[in-house]
């Protein structure tokens, strides 16, 4: 079995590169997908995801991944942007992920804003458009949790060149 790197993930179809990130590094024995660091700003149990505007998880990244690779069916891989990229959809039962892409409608295009944006500071900025939260949700109207995820899958290799040219 060809073994892939979780590498991002957003919903309810995902990935800046969770929510579209980069997230698996190492392999246990026992999984095919694990999380990479890069992505535990993903998860509310680690510090990181304190000022992350992405999809946080409420799951640890433990359980995460076990409910992942129990669900992990190779033949069911979409093709990415790259031969080294996969994308995984699985149908979102376990976790509380919200939708993070909303239809741009007349009503709420006034609220539509652009700016550029990196993931970090080793990566250059591209320009985003995004609705500001406050302004599109309310305690009253919040946004609907995702009946899908997008797992963005990286291979070992390509995580490890990603991290070599980023000194990590």
């Amino acid at each position: 079995m060809k073994a892939l790197f979780f590498a991002s993930f957003c919903s309810p179809i995902l990935r800046s590169k969770l929510i579209k990130s980069s997230l698996f590094s190492t392999m246990a024995a026992s999984r095919s997908l694990v999380v990479d660091p890069f992505c535990y700003r993903q998860f509310a149990e680690h510090e990181a995801s304190k000022g992350y505007g992405g999809t946080v998880f409420s799951n640890s990244v433990e359980e995460f991944e076990a409910v992942v690779n129990e669900r992990y069916d190779e033949s069911a891989l979409k093709e990415g942007y790259a031969p080294f990229c996969k994308h995984l959809f699985l149908v979102n039962d376990f976790t509380d992920a919200q939708v993070n892409v909303l239809p741009i409608t007349s009503e709420n295009e006034a609220c539509l804003r652009t700016k550029y944006e990196a993931r970090n500071d080793k990566e250059l900025p591209v320009l985003t458009r995004f609705f500001p939260r406050e302004l599109v949700t309310s305690p009253e109207t919040p946004l609907p949790v995702a009946k899908y995820l997008d797992l963005i899958l990286y291979s070992r290799e390509q995580i490890n060149k990603e991290n070599s040219s980023m000194k990590k």
